[in-house]
């Protein structure tokens, strides 16, 4: 009894199939879905949200108010550059190495910007700065006690330093722009004291310009004193008119750092007190945006939470 290939193709033809489950959606169906539902959530809870929101917003405007406000002392500079050094070409192929030893650098002499910046923020100049003007308890308030004058330290604490006092100083009250297109500079001290931050800001410019003059005269006398010791010992003419060269050159130098209060920096527009409105911090707009994201995403998770805590009684 042998089955015929016909036989096995009707009976498999006769049995019954099993359904096939259709395909999943795709996941991109669930987008839409998921946006109705925080669309109806807002829709739904809206009020309480906005109200949520203006109230952060009244809350930073408010707290903009009580809190300290900063001002900003600021004085616009140039560099004042040595023109001093313009000798013929002629003139300075003779004189390269007595320059060199009497300590005349005729190449780069003539711009001392990046130095002169470099002063402004030096931790030399800063804290002679803070201890010429005892500004550590101006700096350190919270630790000072005025009436008693001492210092209020907790046990394992030590009294601020200078140290202290020019890291202070320099990482968030003082800082330096310089513009590299026009070349001008910008020195800013903002402080909650309107009128120390415009004195502030003049005193350390003014200060660069007397240590730049101090060092200047002290460097033109120098390489006098050696000029004049070398034409005590030179007797050949070529020499003696490169030494006279440089001599001039130096004293013109003394004479113009004695007499030349802006010696490193002229003042464009010198820092001024600012007015009791014009403070730079806080931003009373930029915390009413704040407290209107932060109230809203508050007031939503109150919603949530109050969702979540009726469904559980239920």
């Amino acid at each position: 009894m042998r089955e015929t290939v016909r036989d096995h193709e009707v009976r498999d033809h006769e049995r019954p199939r099993l359904a096939v489950a259709p395909a999943p959606l795709a996941d991109a169906d669930l987008g839409p879905a998921e946006l109705d539902r925080v669309s109806s959530f807002l829709v739904s809870n809206w009020v309480v949200i906005v109200t949520a929101a203006l109230l952060g917003a009244i809350t930073g405007l408010f707290g903009a108010r009580f809190m300290t406000k900063v001002y900003r002392g600021e004085v616009l500079l140039a560099v004042v550059h040595d023109d001093t050094t313009d000798f013929k070409q002629g003139v300075m192929g003779g004189l390269g190495a007595i320059a060199s030893l009497a300590g005349v650098d005729l190449g780069k002499m003539q711009d001392q910007t990046p130095e002169f910046i470099a002063e402004l923020t030096s931790r030399v100049l800063v804290e002679k700065f803070i201890a010429d003007y005892d500004l550590l308890p101006v700096l350190f308030a919270k630790k000072w006690d005025a009436p008693t004058k001492t210092w209020r330290v907790k046990r394992g604490e030590r009294v601020p330093s200078l140290q202290d006092g020019y890291y202070v100083l320099t990482k968030g009250i003082l800082s330096v722009i310089e513009d590299k297109q026009t070349g001008l500079i910008t020195v800013r001290v903002d402080w909650k004291d309107r009128a120390q931050a415009a004195s502030w800001a003049n005193e350390l410019v003014a200060r660069v310009n007397q240590e730049a003059r101090t060092r200047a005269m002290r460097n033109a006398d120098l390489s006098v004193d050696y000029l004049n010791r070398e034409l005590e010992h030179t007797q050949a003419v070529e020499i003696r008119e490169s030494i006279f060269s440089v001599l001039e050159q130096q004293i013109n130098k003394r004479m113009m750092a004695a007499t030349r209060p802006d010696y490193a920096f002229k003042v464009i527009d010198p820092a001024q007190t600012p007015e009791q409105n014009r403070f730079v911090r806080p931003i009373p707009l930029l915390l009413a945006g704040i407290g209107l994201f932060f109230g809203g995403l508050l007031g939503m998770v109150a919603v949530i939470i109050s969702q979540r805590l009726r469904g559980r009684s239920a």
